[in-house]
């Protein structure tokens, strides 16, 4: 394999598995900055709630923990 290609592909997958954990990070500020008010439920009485993003932090999580074995490349 030419060292560009590898260069390019380990850039690519450490990008790819930053912007995962970015997007993770994300969620979290969001739950405590805007949704934690709201209470839990998303619909209801209490909208707005934080349900969604954590459902989403957990398949976040979960696609992780699925994939941990893979090589990278």
């Amino acid at each position: 394999m030419p060292v560009a290609a590898l260069a390019l592909a380990c850039t690519i997958t450490f990008l790819e598995a930053g912007g995962g954990l970015a997007l993770g990070v994300l969620y979290v500020v969001g739950i405590h900055l805007f949704h934690w008010q709201q209470r839990f439920f998303v619909v209801g009485r209490s909208c707005g709630g934080w349900e969604f993003s954590a459902m989403l932090i957990v398949c976040l999580l979960i696609t992780a923990w699925a994939r941990r074995a893979r090589p990278f490349f």
